[in-house]
């Protein structure tokens, strides 16, 4: 009996075809089939091994996370401790120094203890506590200069302008104010030049959308709380054979509780 060929699997593919071609099945030899098998097992061996290794590494990452998170807390809370201590100190040498009942070799000494007892604490030197309260309060003064422009943009310096004339016109309106504000010697003297420009002051005069002809009604955004005391200053100025009223606009909705009591509020101070 002649030994069946070895025939490798695209040989096998192809003659599988060529039957499929003429109406029949090609069965190969029992090597191959056995080939084949182990050739499937041994792939999904493979593949089985490749998903271990990939949830091994998962499960490696996730650890290595949950570490790092406990170790980033600890070290937040150290850092936390340690910043307390250094600035618990700026505050003891402070008041040392501006207690006059003691002379000035007692203040040395107490300076000195304090200073001793925080690097004790904190197990850094005097000259890193002193850094870091200097660091921590520079900080402090960033983000109380941030969060007070933060509030200066949510809150502009907005004015209404009622009474005015239909035939007002926007730049009419500007020249009311650059003139009267401008030509203020105490004016111009506060604001070290002239007060109202294109730029300070921005006028948005309020049009009926379908004849474009002006309500009689206008909103002026200032640059500074001194300029909007300067044109609440003009309230009840004439202005085109009209006295016009100014008052600090409160915003939100018209029957808006919050707006009436702004509204009045800001009267009361004007």
């Amino acid at each position: 009996m002649v030994a069946a060929t070895k025939k490798s699997r695209a040989n096998i593919r192809r003659l599988q075809k060529r039957a499929e071609a003429r109406g029949e099945t090609y069965i190969p030899p029992e090597y191959h089939v056995d080939r084949i098998k182990n050739d499937e097992m041994k792939s999904a061996t493979a593949t089985k091994s490749e998903m271990n290794a990939t949830q091994s590494s998962k499960d490696g990452q996730r650890a290595k996370r949950k570490a790092d998170e406990v170790t980033k807390a600890v070290t937040t809370s150290c850092s936390n401790a340690v910043l307390e201590i250094a600035m618990k100190l700026q505050s003891d040498l402070e008041t040392i120094e501006s207690n006059k009942t003691t002379n000035a070799k007692e203040r040395r000494r107490a300076k000195k203890k304090a200073q001793a007892v925080a690097s004790e604490e904190s197990k850094c030197t005097v000259e890193e506590l002193m850094e870091l309260a200097a660091a921590a309060k520079a900080n402090a003064t960033s983000s109380a200069k941030k969060t007070a422009e933060k509030k200066e943009k949510r809150d502009p310096y907005i004015l209404f302008i009622g009474q005015l004339a239909y035939t007002t016109t926007k730049q009419m309106l500007f020249e009311h104010f650059e003139t009267k504000i401008n030509n203020d010697v105490d004016n111009i003297a506060s604001s070290k030049g002239k007060p109202v420009t294109t730029e300070s002051l921005q006028i948005r005069l309020l049009t009926d959308k379908k004849t474009k002809k002006s309500k009689g009604m206008a909103f002026l955004e200032v640059s500074n709380p001194e300029l909007m005391y300067q044109c609440l200053s003009l309230h009840r100025t004439a202005i085109d054979g009209r006295r016009i009223n100014v008052e600090r606009s409160a915003g939100g909705g018209k029957s808006s509780e919050a707006r009436k009591t702004k509204i009045a509020s800001y009267r009361k101070e004007q």
